[in-house]
């Protein structure tokens, strides 16, 4: 069923709309690739990952999947939250050992013009790494260079001047998605994060037939 509507100003309405959206859409199996690695997620994790039981969290544990690499658990979450800016995110979260963090995000609440969510972010680094402070930003310059050479590789959008990712869009005032799908956005998005994991090198895994850097 499609709702259309007045037009939304609201952002909290907004994202809880596309929220509900990617419940809907969410499967009980996922199947990403990564180079030769091929890894089969089964909804669900073990244990609690950032605000995965918060109330205020808007995909509650629906979005949540356990993959195995390298014979452990890697278990990841995607949630969307309203943070201390009051601005709303949607971000995908890991543990795989005794690492756990942030892998990426995206501002949902500057994104929302015109009736339209648009997922568009440039993927960048801010890890912390050993050394003077030229030779880390050239590390961090090269991990964005070879994510986003990866990405346009496996067909993603990156924009050749700005090296924006972009995802699709959401139309919220016809509660339908621009140049993607539901699934395809959950897909996209938990492939992204994971591969992010693998370059930020501090999450405690790492892909077999990658490019490591740093």
């Amino acid at each position: 069923m499609t709702y259309y509507l007045q037009g939304i100003d609201d952002d909290y309405e907004a994202v809880t709309l596309l929220s509900k959206k990617l419940i809907d859409a969410t499967p009980d199996e996922l199947v990403l690739t990564f180079g030769d690695n091929i890894l089969l997620g089964v909804q669900g994790v073990k244990r609690k990952l950032q605000y995965i039981d918060d109330p205020s969290q808007l995909l509650s544990d629906y979005l949540s999947y356990t993959f195995i690499l390298h014979n452990k658990d890697l278990e990841i979450s995607l949630q969307i939250y309203e943070n201390i800016n009051n601005h709303f995110r949607i971000n995908c979260f890991s543990k795989y050992g005794s690492k756990s963090g942030q892998l990426f995000s995206l501002n949902l609440t500057t994104s929302f013009e015109n009736d339209l969510i648009t997922f568009k972010q440039k993927i960048k680094f801010s890890d912390q790494i050993k050394g003077d402070t030229e030779s880390a930003k050239l590390v961090r310059l090269r991990k964005q260079e070879s994510i986003n050479h990866y990405l346009r590789t496996n067909g993603y959008d990156i924009d050749d001047k700005s090296n924006e990712l972009y995802l699709g869009m959401y139309d919220v005032k016809n509660n339908t998605f621009i140049d993607t799908t539901a699934e395809k956005l959950i897909h996209d998005f938990l492939t992204i994060s994971i591969l992010k994991g693998h370059y930020m090198g501090n999450k405690g895994y790492r892909f077999d037939t990658v490019p490591t850097i740093g």
